[in-house]
């Protein structure tokens, strides 16, 4: 027999046992039980890197559990251990939550986590299908084409963020929210805002977006300095790694944009010459504004009722008191003047009713 013939022979010889052996080893296995409870997550980043995490399952127990085993495939898109071997293994049972394969070969993998138990129990997560097909010659996201919704999955409301939209005298929209704490760093990709002039119920990527931020905490507030006229529709939508896309609730806005200035001339006697002088510009609070105000005006006249009855005269000598306060607050704070006057305009108001009512009362 030739040197040729008798590698040959070890050859199929050694594939035989190897065979064998992980016959007699897969088969010791039980059948897999999928958990929902690792919630396994896998996601492209930084072009070629697959990062994956989980969350332990604190029910096996420390004398039942064997190891975590990683599992990749690009042939079976149900991977197991042993029939698809392992990427990598770990026996720490609550450390081991999350690992990066920063060699994942450039085509359609299938990830997912196994906990093999001391009896060879099986518990898998579900798997994770990762396309990365061409992407050494993938552009960076900024430069390829718009993204389409077919990539990211169905809009999961949530009212947790308490978003707000409000149009204000200045001609710009104040929108704030509060950031959902439970979305991990390593799931959340960024926060879009969504504005739309024709659909009621906007969304990422459907709509575009206004602005977009990746700080996750810190982004809490924006402002549309040119919203167009018209009514809008405002949406703040938290994007994960995974496409996964958590909204708010869709804030309408109406906006009115009103540029005209008013003057008013008024003629004024100087050594016999008249001219006109404009007075300053008169800006109209909105209705939003106007209803807010006189809800407090009500309260606070309604709060006055309460505590002094028919004694209007001393209702009408703290409604002077409170009128004195706002003046001499409307020196320190400015920009709250418009407000101020408006205010003590109804406070006034309240006064001349109830003396046109005493009055009428006297007949």
């Amino acid at each position: 027999m030739t040197m040729k013939k008798i590698l040959l022979w070890m050859m199929l010889a050694t594939w035989v046992a190897m065979s064998y052996a992980f016959a007699q080893e897969s088969s010791g296995y039980k059948d897999v039980i999928v958990k929902e409870d690792f919630n396994f997550s896998a996601y492209l980043k930084e072009w070629w890197k697959v990062y994956m995490t989980w969350n332990s399952i604190s029910k096996f127990s420390d004398s039942a559990f064997k190891y975590y085993k990683v599992i990749r495939s690009s042939t079976n898109s149900n991977p197991t251990y042993p029939e698809d071997g392992y990427i990598t293994f770990s026996e720490d049972k609550e450390g081991f939550t999350s690992y990066t394969d920063e060699k994942a070969p450039t085509w359609k993998n299938y990830y997912r986590v196994c906990a093999i138990m001391q009896d060879n129990n099986r518990y898998c997560s579900p798997v994770k299908q990762i396309d990365i097909t061409n992407v050494w010659t993938t552009q960076p996201p900024s430069t390829q084409t718009k993204e389409t919704s077919a990539t990211y999955s169905d809009v999961i409301s949530k009212e947790e963020f308490n978003f707000i939209a409000d149009f204000k005298e200045d001609g710009k929209v104040y929108m704030s929210w509060i950031p959902i704490s439970k979305f991990n760093d390593w799931a959340f990709k960024y926060y879009k805002i969504v504005r739309s002039s024709t659909n009621s119920n906007p969304r990422y990527p459907e709509d575009g977006y206004i602005k977009y931020s990746e700080d996750k905490e810190s982004f809490i507030s924006y402002v549309d300095e040119n919203p167009p006229s018209g009514t809008n529709y405002y949406r703040l939508c938290a994007i994960m790694q995974d496409n996964t896309r958590y909204c708010s609730l869709t804030k309408q806005v109406n906006v009115i944009k009103n540029t005209a200035k008013t003057f008013t001339n008024q003629t004024t006697t100087n050594t016999g010459n008249t001219q006109s002088t404009p007075t300053k510009t008169k800006i109209e609070l909105s209705i939003n504004s106007k209803t807010i105000l006189d809800n407090w005006v009500s309260s606070y006249i309604k709060k006055l009722n309460e505590k002094y009855g028919e004694n209007f005269a001393t209702i009408n000598s703290k409604v002077q008191e409170t009128i004195s306060k706002l003046e001499k607050l409307k020196t320190q704070k400015t920009h709250l003047t418009k407000y101020i006057d408006y205010i003590i305009d109804k406070l006034s108001e309240s006064t001349w009713l109830d003396d046109i009512s005493n009055i009428l009362n006297e007949v």
